[in-house]
């Protein structure tokens, strides 16, 4: 009896012991730090608000550089500012190529005039060709070639007065002798008088005469327009 019970207990295989568990890899641990796709949320959820939290779209950086609108507007700025003085000097510029351009003993006059009047000696209205060209020669100081070429104007300006009816008054130099007497005018001129003769010119106030002289037209055919419309009014009978 004992001996078969022995030969159980050497049948019987002894127990093993159970080998440990594996453990957890290093990346199951630790976050994924992937981003995952989440499913698109459908629109009956979305107005339920169970979609979950939206992640705020990444703002964009600051923009470091200055946009176009911006450089255009500064330099538009700048113009501005700079040009606004030289609008007067421009503005004669443009005035005296046009009426030199045009060949007219009387305008290249005016022009003249108007050259003496940049430099401090006002215009006369009242007095002669001759004796204005005398005038503006001896208040500017002219030397004798640029005066010479005032009295050359002042006589063409008297023959195309006093010319018969159709004549023709020829003169080629006009225009040569009227910036020959600009430029003595401006030579003689002291300093202050000549740099306020090219920024600043008088003769510019021509600008406010035109102006108004043009309001005044534009406010008198309004005025006269109203009227006639008021006078096509029917009356009110009264009772």
């Amino acid at each position: 009896m004992s001996g078969r019970a022995k030969l159980t207990r050497a049948q019987t295989p002894a127990t093993q012991p159970s080998a440990p568990a594996p453990l957890p890899s290093q990346s199951a641990v630790q976050p994924s730090t992937a981003p995952t796709g989440t499913p698109e949320c459908p629109p009956a959820l979305k107005k339920l608000g169970e979609c979950g939290p939206v992640t705020p779209a990444q703002s964009a950086g600051p923009d470091d550089g200055l946009s176009v609108t911006t450089v255009l507007g500064w330099a538009a700025l700048v113009v501005a500012v700079l040009g606004l003085p030289l609008l007067p000097l421009l503005w004669r510029t443009r005035l005296r190529a046009r009426r030199l351009a045009t060949g007219e003993v009387l305008t290249a006059w005016r022009e003249l005039g108007d050259a003496a009047w940049d430099v401090g000696v006002a215009p006369d209205e009242a007095l002669s060709p001759r004796r204005a060209a005398s005038r503006i020669v001896d208040l500017g100081r002219l030397d004798p070639e640029p005066a010479a070429a005032v009295h050359r104007v002042a006589g063409a300006v008297e023959r195309a007065l006093y010319a018969p009816p159709g004549a023709e008054v020829s003169y080629p130099e006009l225009a040569q002798d009227v910036l020959l007497a600009r430029t003595g005018l401006l030579e003689s001129a002291d300093r202050l008088p000549r740099l306020r003769a090219l920024l600043l010119p008088r003769s510019a106030t021509r600008i406010s005469w035109a102006l108004s002289a043009r309001w005044a037209t534009v406010a008198g055919a309004v005025s006269t327009r109203l009227a006639s419309l008021r006078s096509r009014l029917p009356l009110r009978s009264r009772g």
